[in-house]
């Protein structure tokens, strides 16, 4: 595949300028896959499989310093259900590029931008189910790109470490700038995680849940004891994603609490009702 992508474009300012002219899909899932070829939408997705095979052959070098973090990040945001898997690839190959210590920084992809992401959540944040393909793929993106950097991190630690030994000689650790950036805290406070994989597990989404709930059990263990589970909600009643009946729900218990005179039978309420806030609203 990558040879004939070679033979379509031997120049990489070839390469580049395709890149930099690559159409957004409006309203890119996986209906696309059984529309008619002749389809203008199919054809324009075209632009995705090829950006995605050549950043996974190792082809692709930014030389020319082209933001396809921005043009990445603005294709995930028109994304929609049912979720196309052409995503997911290129997510993870875009992650995985980005982590290859093979390459030079100056040539390398860039991370997502992080102000971008937050303002992105922060917007949607009191609208739960608004851009919800956008939000889960995002969120899939920021648990990918910490769990690569780990991984990454501990192969070069391991590498050195051995070459080290071997010559007797302390070394330091390269291309440390690999690792240095990572994702803020406040980006997660605004992301409702256990409402998301609630979504995830929908037949929309499916495709992607167990990688998504992987993810997630081995960098947030806490949110998948199982209190949760058992307190996971369908959200039958549209108040509980208002905002201020979620306030006024959590005042109320906060002044039960501060009278001491809390009952055993409002405590299991109040616990029911702060899991089913915390579901929905995550930790912010």
């Amino acid at each position: 595949m990558s040879r004939i992508f070679q033979q379509v474009f031997p120049d990489d300012m070839l390469v580049n300028e395709y890149m930099r002219n690559l159409p957004i899909i409006i309203n890119l899932n996986a209906k696309l896959l059984h529309n008619n070829s002749s389809n203008k939408e199919n054809k324009s997705s075209l632009g995705i499989y090829f950006l995605n095979q050549w950043i996974k052959t190792n082809s692709f070098l930014n030389k020319r310093s082209l933001e396809l973090n921005n043009w990445l990040f603005e294709q995930i945001k028109q994304c929609s259900a049912p979720l196309h898997p052409i995503m997911i690839s290129l997510i993870n190959t875009y992650i995985t590029q980005l982590f290859n210590v093979n390459v030079l920084n100056d040539y390398r992809l860039e991370p997502l931008s992080a102000q971008l992401i937050l303002d992105f959540f922060k917007n949607n944040y009191s609208d739960y189910d608004s851009n919800i393909c956008a939000k889960i793929l995002l969120f899939y993106y920021l648990l990918t790109h910490e769990t690569k950097r780990r991984e990454t991190l501990l192969q070069t630690t391991a590498s050195i470490q051995n070459l080290a030994n071997q010559q007797n000689q302390n070394l330091k650790l390269y291309n440390s700038d690999l690792f240095n950036f990572r994702y803020s805290s406040e980006i997660f406070e605004y992301i409702p995680i256990n409402y998301l994989l609630m979504k995830a597990k929908q037949s929309e989404y499916f495709i992607l849940y167990p990688a998504l709930l992987r993810l997630v059990i081995n960098l947030f263990t806490q949110l998948c004891q199982v209190e949760h589970c058992l307190f996971e909600e369908k959200f039958s009643n549209p108040k509980w994603k208002q905002l201020d009946f979620i306030i006024f729900k959590l005042n109320e218990m906060k002044k039960a609490i501060q009278s001491g005179q809390l009952t055993r039978n409002q405590a299991k309420i109040f616990k029911k009702n702060w899991l089913k806030a915390y579901s929905i609203h995550g930790r912010k």
